[in-house]
């Protein structure tokens, strides 16, 4: 939480050195598998997204992704999931990106919390809109006016 609250104020080395902290702290209990593995990493890769440091940012995302399945967090898992897509959009690799989405909305599909599903839905449309595909868009739209009174 102090983390991301540095991240939020714009404290970019103080939550990069909290985020660290936190990754030590658990690492060296042999708790590396905990979500607190996944947010950390999830927080890193946010950082290095924002210094535009791609490179750096897919490791620590794709890390934080990993961590987020073997620790079974959804929310870490969609947290760098949607960043991970943006920075696959960023490198121009939507066929990457394409592919996240898929296999997120397959992971969100049998999960009891229709939030999820929807949160889902708007990657997608965040997607659709950074790829220029208005079509998809205006299709939902159009279904969403027909349920309208």
């Amino acid at each position: 939480l102090e983390a991301s609250l540095y991240e939020d104020r714009g404290e970019l080395h103080l939550a990069r050195a909290t985020y660290e902290k936190a990754l030590d702290f658990v690492q060296s209990r042999g708790a590396a598998h905990l979500p607190l593995s996944a947010y950390a990493y999830n927080g890193l890769g946010s950082i290095a997204y924002s210094r535009n440091d791609l490179p750096a940012a897919k490791q620590y995302l794709e890390q934080a992704f990993d961590w987020a399945q073997d620790a079974d967090s959804t929310d870490c898992r969609l947290r760098s999931s949607y960043q991970l897509m943006q920075v696959y959009l960023a490198e121009g690799d939507t066929a990457h990106a394409d592919t996240l989405l898929t296999d997120l909305e397959k992971f969100a599909r049998p999960k009891t919390l229709s939030q999820i599903g929807e949160l889902v839905a708007g990657f997608r449309a965040f997607y659709y809109l950074r790829v220029r595909n208005l079509a998809p868009i205006e299709a939902w739209e159009n279904s969403v006016r027909a349920t309208l009174p």
